[in-house]
This record gives structure tokens, C-alpha cells and sequence, in this order.
């Protein structure tokens, strides 16, 4: 009887790049052991082999800091190569899994090269998500888009706090045939419910701690220095938000979202004129602005301009009513727009 057809996944990048862990968070213990992870040290030497039910990964030795980069990418070719030439479909390599450890926030020669020449569909795992800096984010993904990676490609994901997992996983689904793609199905439906419920998570909290800064912020006594630092943090909070998704994001992208859900720089300049008004109206701004980039993301960027605009306006309210530490203990529930798309 013939064995039913499996994706293979190359994962591939340096020693301490989170590979190992990452795949553990989609095989679990009994397939990927917790001796597995080195934890910086180069537990893979070669390229071992971890299948559950519906893919198999191939994990490769990792890239040691002063190791000579041209025998390391020879290596990975020479299996890639051996691979695709075996005359079984179901041992060829689908699609490769760079991963490069988000705290690191750079992209080295090696990175461009493996990434760019290596593999035709190669999806960049910035990994470490959990720990990241917002500068971080930033500087990885303008380097990523430098090296010619497209933004699509990008995906920020953490096997602590569980966030891009989802979407690693639908991206890897989406770069393959139509038969590969089924196998990947009952995987997709299994997981899905959790990865979404961590990512949520992981986007409620960077919501919460933006607003309290954003209030913080709002007692600044100088309003036109503190409206630079409030933007700073709007900004930064809609990047962090998008990478609990697993998205990255461009400073363009971010001033876009900002005017699609309709908030005004000249108005806000104006309230933080009023004393009074600064403190309420930074926290509501600020988690009216994270409850609308949460439904944005969560639903794939697919929500209509006029639920992104409810979803906030309904939410700069309850910011408003309840900044401080009540809203910080208490998260509302969503918005019934904020449901569409699930």
C-alpha cells in the first residue's frame, strides 16, 4: 500500500535561531524532545527528521558563528540537491523555513544568500517574537526587505507565547500543490483554535501595556513634545500587534492603518492642548487604535474600513471610561464587528 503523500519542510539557519523549538511547538515532545533544543549549543550536526501525521520536518545542523559560511551553504544545497533528484515526489523538499532569531535583529550575508538562492519558496521565521524590541521589528524587517524578501514572506513567531504560528503554518499550506495542501488540512483545523487563542492573547497584552504607557505619556506636562512619543507608541503598538499575527509591517503600512480607521493628527493635537483631556483621551485613543489593529490582523486584514472605524470608536470609549488600572485588570470583551471574519 502506498504511503499517503507528505509535505517535507527544510528548516534551515544559525545555531540558537529557535528552529528546534519552533518545530516542537508544532510536533510536540513526544516528536521533537525537549533534549532536542540546545539552547544555543549546535545540538543538530546533521539534518534529523521529525513526521507526525500530516508533514515531516527536516532540521538542519545549525550555523555556527565563525564557521566558514561557504561549506555551510554548500551543505544545505548538497541535501536540497540530493533530495530533489530522488525520483519519489514524497522525498522532495516543499518549501524551506529560514529561521532568524528576532533578538539578533540582523540579517547577515549568509542570511541573503541561503534566503535568496537556495530554495524557490523560502518563508523567513523571525523567531524569538515574545522578546522582541519594537526598533527591533523594524530594523529586521527593513533588512529582510532590503535582501529582496517579500513582505508576505516575512512572519514573526515565538514557540512561547505562541504568536505567527498560525500564520506560518497557513503560508506554508498556501506555497503548495493542491495535494500537498489536503495533507496539511487536518493540521490546519487541529491547531488553528490554539495558535489564534495564544496570538490573541499575545496582541491583548501589548495593547494593555500601550495604553498604560499612552497614559503615562498624556501626564507629560509639554504637549507638543509628548505628541511625537504618544505617535511613537501608536506606531510601535500596531507593528507589535500585526507580529502577534505573525505580520510585518512597514512604517507605511502603519500610518495607513491609522488613516483607515480615521484618526486625526490635528485633533489629537488639539486634545493633548487641554490638560485635562490628555490622560483619558491617550488611553482611549490608544486602545481604541489596539482593538481595531487586533480585529485587523486577527481576520486577515479583511475587515471593511467602516468596522475598523466602529470596532475603534466603540473601544476609544471604553478606553476613556475605564483607563488606568480597572481597564488594565478588566479587558472588555470584542465588539460584535470585531467577531466577522472568525
Amino acid at each position: 500500500m502506498t504511503s499517503p503523500l507528505k509535505p517535507n519542510v527544510l528548516v534551515c539557519g544559525y545555531t540558537g535561531s529557535g528552529k528546534t523549538s519552533l518545530l516542537q511547538s508544532f510536533c510536540g515532545e513526544d516528536v521533537v524532545p525537549p533534549e532536542a533544543i540546545g539552547h544555543g549549543e549546535p545540538e543538530t550536526f546533521e539534518f534529523n527528521r521529525y513526521e507526525t501525521d500530516d508533514v515531516v520536518f527536516n532540521d538542519s545542523r545549525g550555523m555556527e558563528m565563525g564557521q566558514r559560511e561557504d561549506e555551510f551553504r554548500d551543505y544545505v544545497r548538497e541535501f536540497v540537491r540530493s533530495r530533489q533528484a530522488e525520483d519519489d515526489v514524497g522525498s522532495h523538499i516543499h518549501v524551506m523555513w529560514y529561521c532568524i532569531a528576532g533578538d539578533r535583529a540582523r540579517v547577515t550575508e549568509l542570511d541573503r544568500k541561503l534566503i535568496d538562492g537556495l530554495f524557490p519558496t523560502t518563508l523567513v521565521a523571525v523567531t524569538k517574537n515574545d522578546i522582541m524590541r519594537p526598533q527591533q521589528r523594524e530594523g529586521i524587517t527593513e533588512a529582510l526587505l532590503e535582501a529582496g524578501v517579500p513582505l508576505e514572506h516575512i512572519v514573526f513567531c515565538s514557540s512561547q507565547d505562541g504568536s505567527g504560528l498560525g500564520r506560518l503554518l497557513e503560508l506554508t499550506s498556501e506555497s503548495m500543490s493542491v495535494a500537498l495542501r489536503k495533507a496539511l488540512e487536518s493540521l490546519l483545523v487541529l491547531r488553528q483554535e490554539e495558535f489564534r487563542d495564544r496570538a490573541d492573547a499575545a496582541a491583548n497584552t501589548i495593547v494593555m501595556n500601550s495604553t498604560k504607557q499612552s497614559a503615562a505619556v498624556g501626564c507629560l506636562p509639554f504637549a507638543m513634545f509628548a505628541l511625537p512619543v504618544f505617535f511613537t507608541t501608536l506606531d510601535q503598538m500596531v507593528v507589535g500587534v500585526a507580529a502577534a499575527y505573525g505580520q510585518a509591517m512597514t512604517k507605511e503600512m502603519t500610518d495607513r492603518f491609522r488613516t483607515r480607521v480615521g484618526i486625526g493628527t490635528f485633533g489629537m493635537f488639539l486634545a493633548r492642548l487641554v490638560p485635562i483631556l490628555r490622560v483619558p483621551l491617550s488611553a482611549g485613543i490608544t486602545y481604541g487604535l489596539g482593538r481595531a489593529a487586533r480585529s485587523w490582523f486577527r481576520t486577515e486584514m479583511r475587515l471593511p474600513d467602516e468596522d475598523l472605524r466602529r470596532i475603534y470608536m466603540a473601544n476609544r470609549k471604553r478606553g476613556i471610561k475605564g483607563y488606568g488600572e480597572q481597564l488594565a485588570l478588566s479587558p472588555p470583551e470584542p465588539e460584535e464587528g470585531e467577531q466577522q471574519g472568525d
